[in-house]
């Protein structure tokens, strides 16, 4: 393709889109179950692979977390273009809610390593999450 985009660049690369990303996060920290499982489930029916997800969901949301302690977008991975959106994401949730994402998204990682269907693991823990905050 000629066109050059973020999302044609992640696409490419099998990683997701910091919009999914931020949607998933919303939806994780609004305990949305249903909006939660149709996120995985179109993240998953777009191809990726749920082990290379997870990988990703949790350095998103590590920077998430350093940019909330921070404010300072040079000690993460995000462009600066996306300060906007991480502030309004910021304003949603507290270090505590980010503290219990982060563990919760790094057990799953450890669950998943051998994990021979791990879809349907990431969707029940991330219910499980959903119930938890």
């Amino acid at each position: 393709s000629d066109d050059l985009s973020m999302s044609n660049v992640l696409q490419a690369l099998g990683a997701t889109s910091y919009e999914s990303m931020f949607d998933l996060l919303n939806n994780l920290i609004d305990c949305d179950e249903v909006a939660t499982v149709n996120k995985i489930t179109e993240i998953f029916n777009d191809g990726n692979d749920m082990k290379y997800f997870i990988d990703q969901f949790l350095s998103f949301l590590l920077d998430v977390t350093k940019y909330l302690l921070m404010k300072n977008v040079e000690v993460t991975r995000f462009p600066k273009s996306m300060v906007d959106e991480l502030n309004r994401v910021i304003g949603i949730g507290n270090a505590n809610d980010y503290h219990y994402l982060t563990n919760r998204v790094l057990d799953l990682k450890v669950l998943i390593k051998n994990d021979t269907d791990p879809f349907s693991t990431v969707v029940i823990k991330l219910v499980g999450i959903c119930r938890c905050q």
